[in-house]
């Protein structure tokens, strides 16, 4: 029952070839030695995840035309600090092998 020739698995004993396990009990003891990892927050640096770098064309778009912009592809926000739009790939300061995937 339960597997081809029965015992679990294929050619039984609960795995391929048997003993339990592929080709025995090789890797039994897989992680024994780990140990609990004590994570003390008030000991581990803090983590910056804002990765956002602002393109300099960007910087320099007047904030009367990102709310023009906006308007014509009827974008609503809401909220304070909201980034400026990047219009093109370039301006989204994504890594130079990701730019060149786009632009082939």
């Amino acid at each position: 029952g339960g597997g081809y020739g029965g015992g679990g698995g294929y050619g039984g004993g609960g795995g391929y070839g048997g003993g339990g396990g592929f080709g025995g009990d090789r890797m039994g003891g897989l992680g024994a030695g780990l140990r609990n990892i004590n994570w003390n927050l008030s000991e581990l640096p803090t983590f910056e995840k804002n990765f956002y770098y602002e393109h300099p064309d960007v910087e320099k778009r007047p904030m009367e035309e990102c709310e023009e912009w906006r308007r014509s592809v009827s974008i609503t926000i809401k909220g304070q600090g909201i980034p400026k739009p990047c219009m093109t790939f370039e301006e989204a300061s994504m890594p130079e092998y990701v730019l060149n995937e786009v632009n082939r």
